[in-house]
């Protein structure tokens, strides 16, 4: 029905539901949404203060469980996405079928994960030390993580009401960039196994005069596990 149409006849009452469904998702996820940032600011508050340790290393971390909740959801929807999402109005041109409802459920939630990260890369393009104004996004205070998870879970929400049709674009886009992906993981991969190696042969081998046996079969050791 066109949307003018609208003013002047009311809604039958199945559209009537679809739309108080749909409302009534978006009130729990802007719910979720305040809590589940108030509960990783209070816990990455509590860390800092528990755990004696660099922000730097809390911020990884973070970014780390943020990674593995996203891959969790999408392995979720992936199987049940048909039952939870059947309210979603972008979601009906699936026809019912579970396994278009998994595939663009994934394909959501992926894409803002991926905007989240462009956007942060994006606003810290320049920093290079904590004097600048903008470095309190990287860093781990309440109120950069809570402006981080508004946005992230935002994104994810904000993507189930977006058309089918950007997706499709998407999963081609993300074929060669997760090639890409794999590929700098590599190069990162060998490079921290050559700077590991470095670093022990020089342990064994000490100062030259007499060697350390234990890091040599620490190293092989390591090797072999490895292999």
């Amino acid at each position: 029905v066109p949307d003018f149409l609208r003013l002047w006849f009311p809604p039958h009452s199945s559209e009537q539901n679809r739309v108080s469904r749909t409302t009534m998702g978006s009130i729990v996820s802007c719910a979720a949404c305040s809590a589940l940032q108030c509960c990783v600011g209070a816990a990455c508050n509590c860390c800092g203060h528990v755990v004696p340790c660099k922000s730097s290393i809390v911020t990884r971390a973070v970014y780390a469980v943020i990674f593995l909740l996203t891959s969790v959801a999408a392995w979720v929807l992936s199987n049940w996405g048909f039952d939870l999402l059947k309210f979603v109005p972008e979601l009906s041109s699936c026809n019912g079928n579970t396994f278009c409802y998994g595939v663009f459920s994934v394909y959501r939630i992926t894409f803002a994960l991926c905007g989240w990260h462009l956007l942060l890369g994006i606003l810290l393009i320049g920093v290079k030390s904590a004097t600048d104004c903008r470095f309190f996004i990287q860093g781990g205070s309440i109120l950069a993580w809570t402006f981080k998870i508004v946005i992230w879970l935002g994104g994810m929400i904000g993507c189930f009401f977006a058309p089918n049709i950007m997706f499709y674009y998407f999963a081609w886009i993300s074929v060669f960039g997760s090639c890409l992906f794999l590929l700098i993981q590599i190069v990162l991969l060998i490079e921290f196994a050559y700077e590991w190696n470095e670093s022990w042969v020089q342990k064994w081998h000490g100062d030259g005069i007499e060697e350390n046996r234990l890091w040599f079969r620490l190293l092989l050791g390591i090797t072999i596990v490895l292999l």
